[in-house]
């Protein structure tokens, strides 16, 4: 019946535009979902990138599946399933390299996304995975034909990749860690998919490869995804709230859900097999995608703070992974396409088509039966609507990359001026005078000792007069013992006092007494103090961070992490088990900065910071009371107040931080890697 043909055709038309258009749509879904997912993890502090990945997929599904429904059937679907379970009662190699491709897919998809947690500078984690393919192809190639020029590509590539990491401002220890992970996943799982053929549709003969591993993947990341959000984010004190932030976690849901349904990944362009990653095709996803995550996220108003290393180190293993016998391939065919005009690889940079096959980036397959979409494909002297809006996308990429390139000079100009240690040796004042403050209760006192030293001797502190005030919290030594241990291992120039303390309250207590106790007394307050607990948290990275911003101008810096940012008191939660009373943060911000409503603010970590004796002093005494009155009261007030406290100092040392600390300061890792911002990027500079 003439209605049945025109059905057909339709379809046809439908199923080859759709091809067409997939890339293109996942290459503009996929970096709105990269920025959306870093917006929400870290600005709107949902902490829960399973939660996040959970609807995405579960809507990819069922995207998938119903492009599959309206290409075969769900009977075929049903049957292909089947076939493939009956398959894994006898396993051959071919299907225990399937069932591994799949399972390394699977952790590839959730180690990405929890990189995005863990790695906050989301243009290092977008290079980085997004390079993943052509590292991919070039591992396995080693594998398949170890040879020297194999070797040298991937040691070249290895080299990158780290060169990218070690150059970014946000690095983090599981960031690191992660991110690596999700790569080698990805690697494994090309490698298998290479190894083993995709299972195929019983009834799609005229498809000689089919996508359903994709379909599979997607289908098997289910329940270890529920599983792993039930288990690590679900016991959380703060729960996920689509609430905070509405409109974002629904463009987040739907943009997420197409960009999985073209391919089970963010970093990996849609494509119908493995072997389309070849080391003969140059793929300009990873720039694209690395140039529209910048835009895209510049526009939401974050700093985005980029090495020139690591643009040096990103293009050449795009050369790397790019060249190989791409050129070659290039010039034994360019006599026949330069009567064209073009060459071969930039008509598929361009989207352009030839006589015989549709040409995008691999985008489309060549239909060999439909004679209507055969003549479609046939290059007419014009533009598609689809190549239309894919120039356009790599045009607003490569304005990104302007952008890029200018961000990474502006950097690399201003880091040029700085050394390592950016500050005189000799303070500027020969008598200005520092203490350190230690709450203490029975730790390793050698190590301890070890610590201080190591604290004491930095060029900026030398020479100053030095002083520790150690206060033992129910410690079983005598403080005459403690005395006489930390004068004897200490610097000789250094003062010892130690005091005992009643055990309550955690260091926050201690800190307090300290200032109280001496609030009064002109000489009693150091010109800086350093807090800390006798038991602290990665002194490796203390020091660094000393050394590259304590100067005498300090007012407050802190000696931990200063990502989390918050903007409002009923959205401040990190990613602990930390949700505060909104009454307690509100009370304590407006008593320590002249009665304002908390607006924005970055929270301390650890109890670790130098403050400075006037900014002590800049609050009243009975304030200080009042915050210890709530540790004698803390059953009644608030049973997590010193959890609170932790977290506040910057707000009670009238340094809440802003926009410019939470999105500037480098990571302690990077600051001990070399990484050094301004002298304002990670503290209060008193006037």
């Amino acid at each position: 019946m003439p209605w049945k043909s025109s059905a057909v055709h339709l379809g046809q038309d439908i199923r080859l535009r759709y091809a067409n258009w997939s890339p293109s749509i996942w290459l503009l879904a996929a970096p709105v979902t990269i920025v959306t997912t870093n917006y929400l993890i870290h600005d709107q502090h949902q902490h829960f990138p399973y939660h996040l990945l959970i609807p995405q997929v579960l809507l990819a599904i069922a995207i998938r599946l119903h492009k599959r429904a309206s290409d075969h059937g769900w009977t075929d679907l049903w049957r292909t399933i089947k076939c493939a379970c009956s398959q894994l009662t006898s396993p051959t190699w071919i299907h225990i390299c399937s069932l591994a491709a799949t399972i390394t897919g699977v952790t590839c998809l959730m180690a990405s996304y929890q990189a995005f947690f863990h790695l906050p500078s989301v243009l290092c984690l977008t290079m980085v995975l997004g390079l993943a393919p052509a590292c991919a192809t070039i591992v396995c190639d080693f594998f398949l034909s170890p040879g020297r020029i194999t070797a040298t590509r991937v040691t070249l590539l290895a080299l990158c990749m780290f060169a990218i990491f070690l150059n970014d401002y946000r690095l983090t220890p599981p960031g690191f860690g992660i991110a690596l992970l999700a790569l080698a996943t990805h690697i494994a799982a090309h490698c298998f998919n290479v190894w083993s053929p995709r299972i195929d549709s019983p009834e799609a003969d005229d498809e000689p490869e089919s996508d359903d591993s994709s379909l599979f993947t997607l289908l098997a990341a289910v329940l270890p995804l529920f599983a792993a959000a039930w288990i690590s984010e679900t016991p959380k004190a703060m729960g996920f709230s689509f609430g905070v932030a509405p409109l974002a976690i629904a463009i987040n849901t739907i943009v997420g859900g197409v960009a999985l349904s073209s391919n089970e990944s963010l970093f990996m362009r849609p494509q119908k097999t493995s072997d389309d990653y070849s080391s003969t095709t140059m793929s300009i996803e990873a720039p694209a995608l690395t140039g529209l995550v910048f835009l895209i996220h510049a526009l939401t108003g974050r700093a985005i703070i980029i090495s020139g290393w690591q643009v040096a180190a990103f293009a050449a293993a795009y050369l790397v992974a790019s060249t190989a016998s791409a050129y070659v391939d290039d010039a034994n065919t360019a006599e026949g396409y330069l009567r064209m005009y073009h060459m071969p690889t930039w008509r598929k940079v361009l989207g352009l088509q030839n006589e015989d096959s549709i040409v995008g980036l691999r985008d489309a397959e060549q239909s060999h039966d439909d004679t209507r979409a055969r003549s479609i494909a046939r290059c007419s002297g014009k533009l598609s609507a689809w190549q239309v809006f894919r120039i356009t996308l790599l045009s607003i990429a490569l304005l990104g990359w302007v952008c890029i390139f200018y961000k990474a000079l502006q950097r690399s100009i201003s880091f040029a001026e700085r050394e390592i240690n950016p500050f005189p040796t000799k303070p500027a004042k020969s008598d200005r005078t520092f203490d350190i403050v230690v709450s203490y209760h029975d730790e390793s006192l050698p190590e301890l000792i070890s610590t201080l030293t190591s604290f004491l001797v930095l060029p900026n502190v030398a020479s100053l007069t030095q002083r520790v005030v150690l206060y033992a919290k129910g410690s079983e030594s005598p403080t005459s013992e403690l005395q006489l241990n930390l004068t004897m291992g200490l610097p000789p120039n250094t003062a010892v006092v130690v005091r005992d303390l009643p055990n309550k309250g955690r260091e926050g207590e201690t800190y307090l007494h300290h200032i109280i106790d001496n609030y009064d007394n002109a000489t009693g307050l150091a010109d800086h103090t350093l807090f800390l607990q006798a038991e602290m948290h990665d002194p490796l990275y203390m020091r660094p961070r000393i050394t590259q911003y304590f100067v005498p101008q300090t007012g407050f810096l802190s000696l931990w992490h200063m990502e989390t940012r918050c903007s409002s008191s009923t959205t401040c939660r990190d990613h602990s088990t930390w949700n505060p009373d909104p009454e307690v943060l509100e009370s304590v911000f407006g008593a320590a900065n002249n009665g304002t409503k908390l607006t924005d603010m970055v929270t301390t970590y650890r109890g670790q910071f130098i403050t400075s004796a006037p900014r002590i002093r800049a609050n009243t005494k009975s304030m200080y009371e009042d915050l210890d009155r709530r540790f004698i009261d803390s059953e009644e007030e608030n049973p997590l107040w010193g959890y609170d406290l932790e977290r506040l100092w910057g707000v009670v040392m009238q340094c809440p931080g802003g926009r410019r600390v939470g999105d500037r300061c480098p990571s302690l890792l990077s600051g001990m890697l070399g990484t050094v911002g301004e002298v304002e990027d990670c503290q209060c500079i008193d006037s």
